[in-house]
């Protein structure tokens, strides 16, 4: 087991108007590249070659992915985006530049593993901590933002211990244990995406979701087959029955008729009974996930926000849910720098039918500026979609909403 090393809890910086904060997270690098970690290494690298003037990177939490791959490789990991590494030891080769990498839950081993430190520090030029806070002065007065991963705030994936290697949290346990069985199990392709999930505790509603698109509703016009042909004979029949004196159908096709349309009657109350139970388990399957992180994933942490600025924080900077925010709360602001990987999101299905769960590309980050009237902040963001999903799922998926293709602001604050 590699040697323990003690990293500070807190790294406390003075700050002045004019320096730039630039604060990314869950890269989830792995020693293996994929085109979402090729793409969040080019636009990352971009733009910490055009940044100018004093700067400050925080790379907060889960730069690394050191638990879905076995053994974990920090090193191997770094080595194999070497564009992001130059971008960043050219970013900080320059006068009143640092860079602060914090442990998150996937490479939790940088709190307490001396060999996987040094790979950053030797790689990236970095320090390690488990929080920054930036102290500006204004009118006097100090003004901090925090800044952290957040996995704290997810009881499902917060540390006891974080220098505890046998602290193994829940979620630990789901992507080692559970998503790779899933994922190798015969007959299972339609769960294809289930390690790429926003959030590895959305299984039992991502694995209820695609058997209701993948196995039963786009399976079920093979019953409306049969069906058609049944009610098409009969129709036929019974109008080959018509007698050509009053235009009437006789008894006997009359019957036919109306066995035909209870038929119909029949299978329509199946119907709408199966779009009931769908509706219910896709309730309880998403129901384990609302009682822990709540419908929007950033609840947890926009509370713990909420707390610090009314115990006197400016504001509060996480990570760890992928999912991008900049919102005002209380006089203060908080803001989730979202992340740069392949995540498979829930969407919410037309007709009130289930979530479709749909993979798209994102890279996002918070860029912070200290001036001498308090803090501005803006996300960025870029958005795209990419092939694993069905058309039936598609068309049955709610609009998204607009996007920028390549990172661009979409929030500021104030």
């Amino acid at each position: 087991m590699p040697s323990p090393v003690e990293i500070p809890d807190v790294v406390t910086i003075d700050v002045e108007p004019g320096l730039t904060v630039l604060v990314a997270s869950d890269i989830h690098f792995a020693p293996t590249r994929t085109e979402a970690s090729a793409w969040s290494a080019e636009h990352l690298g971009a733009r910490l070659r055009g940044v100018e003037g004093p700067s400050l990177l925080v790379l907060a939490g889960d730069l690394v992915e050191a638990w879905a791959v076995m053994p974990a490789d920090v090193a191997g990991a770094l080595d194999a985006h070497p564009e992001f590494v130059s971008a960043v030891a050219a970013f900080v080769s320059q006068r009143e530049r640092r860079i602060i990498v914090l442990p998150g839950n996937h490479d939790g081993r940088l709190g307490w593993s001396a060999e996987d430190v040094q790979a950053v520090t030797d790689r990236l030029g970095a320090e390690v901590a488990f929080a920054v806070e930036l102290v500006l002065l204004v009118d006097g007065d100090e003004s901090r933002v925090r800044i952290e991963h957040g996995h704290q705030f997810d009881p499902s994936n917060a540390f006891h211990d974080p220098r505890n290697p046998d602290d193994t949290p829940l979620g630990q346990h789901v992507v080692q244990e559970l998503l790779p069985d899933l994922k190798s199990a015969p007959g299972n392709s339609f769960l294809d995406g289930v390690e790429s999930l926003f959030d590895p505790r959305a299984v039992v509603s991502f694995v209820t979701s695609r058997i209701f698109y993948r196995r039963v509703l786009g399976r079920l016009w093979w019953f409306l087959v049969p069906l058609a042909l049944v009610i098409g004979l009969r129709v036929g029949f019974a109008i080959g029955l018509v007698t050509d004196d009053d235009q009437r159908l006789s008894p006997f096709a009359e019957q036919l008729l109306w066995l035909d349309v209870l038929a119909v009657v029949f299978l329509s109350l199946i119907a709408f009974v199966g779009y009931l139970v769908v509706n219910r388990a896709w309730s309880s399957a998403s129901s384990v996930m609302a009682e822990q992180r709540g419908v929007n994933q950033n609840d947890l942490a926009r509370k713990a926000a909420q707390d610090k600025i009314a115990a006197g924080l400016a504001g509060l900077v996480s990570g760890h849910t992928h999912c991008p925010e900049l919102s005002a709360v209380h006089g203060g602001f908080y803001a989730n720098s979202g992340s740069g990987v392949k995540s498979v999101v829930p969407v919410a299905g037309r007709f009130r039918l289930p979530h479709v769960y749909l993979p798209h590309l994102q890279i996002s980050w918070v860029e912070l500026e200290p001036t001498p009237t308090g803090w501005h902040a803006r996300l960025m963001e870029g958005w795209r979609e990419v092939p694993g999903a069905t058309q039936l799922e598609k068309r049955f998926a709610q609009s998204q909403g607009a996007h920028p293709t390549d990172p661009a602001v979409v929030a500021t604050y104030p």
